[in-house]
């Protein structure tokens, strides 16, 4: 129950797309330009070449987890309870004269249907690759991905984008315990300086007035009793945190206040991201 949440101080950090397309119409606009190759991998090689991509992509893009060995292991093993009425798990990289620069895992549905549990390049080009792979594979009827980002390039490779079923729904909720040092702790894209009035019904030590200086190396964060600038709930703090939502979004929907006028446009000016958050899960 989502609406359970935010009553604790959780905020939705990171959204994700599903998709379904079906196969006659993934044709691409631009193939891929880059050399080299996919093949198919059995469950152990995929053991060791996954996390090295994950590990070579999640530096970029907030809201990935840190998966633990043991949590590969797992994902490698492939567990029939995981499966879903789906088949095994099939592993595809893409490597170039430079080794592994991408990989896709997926299962084949009621023998008509690509389900891409996982998929992940080093570069687009790498995910373009990949893609065509899934689209290509023999005698099956759809595409379906489920968790994608929401800024996802291949809606724009896509040549009948129109033809892509999409949905998004809440994926990622955080919730900040300590607001001085999740401030402190995260960097900036633009230096400001305001006072940010936090509410917290459970943590008290959130519920009071924060002076905020950001820069690109991260902040200064401190209690204060200056007048505040913006007034907020903790939740719709988390929500920002990582990128995924602007604060003039939340003020438009009514839920956060802004008493300095420009104080909402600076705040989301320094707290936006070349990309927007995304929480894999598989």
């Amino acid at each position: 129950e989502s609406s359970i949440y935010e009553r604790f101080g959780y905020g939705i950090a990171s959204w994700a797309e599903h998709w379904k397309i079906r196969r006659e119409h993934s044709e691409m606009t631009v193939a891929p330009k880059i050399e080299g190759h996919t093949r198919f991998v059995d469950p152990w090689e995929a053991r060791e070449i996954w996390p090295e991509i994950y590990d070579s992509v999640s530096p970029s893009r907030l809201g990935m987890f840190d998966y633990t060995e043991q949590w590969w292991d797992a994902f490698a093993s492939d567990p029939e309870h995981w499966r879903e009425g789906g088949s095994k798990l099939f592993h595809v990289v893409f490597e170039s004269s430079n080794g592994p620069e991408g990989m896709v895992s997926y299962r084949i549905r009621n023998r008509t249907e690509v389900i891409v549990i996982l998929l992940l390049g080093a570069t687009v080009e790498a995910e373009r690759m990949l893609w065509r792979h899934c689209f290509g594979v023999d005698l099956m009827d759809s595409i379906s991905a489920s968790n994608r980002p929401t800024d996802d390039p291949l809606p724009w490779i896509l040549a009948a984008p129109r033809r892509l079923e999409r949905s998004v729904r809440d994926s990622l909720w955080i919730r900040l315990i300590d607001v001085t040092n999740a401030l402190s702790s995260r960097s900036y894209s633009y230096d400001c300086r305001l006072v940010l009035r936090v509410r917290d019904r459970l943590c008290d030590w959130n519920d009071r007035r924060f002076d905020i200086d950001t820069s690109a190396t991260g902040a200064v964060c401190k209690s204060t009793t200056r007048s505040p600038d913006i007034v907020l709930s903790v939740s719709d703090l988390a929500s920002v945190y990582l990128g995924g939502t602007t604060l003039a979004t939340l003020q438009r929907a009514g839920r956060i206040e802004e008493r300095k006028t420009g104080s909402v446009r600076n705040f989301d000016r320094a707290f936006v991201t070349q990309q927007y958050p995304w929480t894999p899960e598989f």
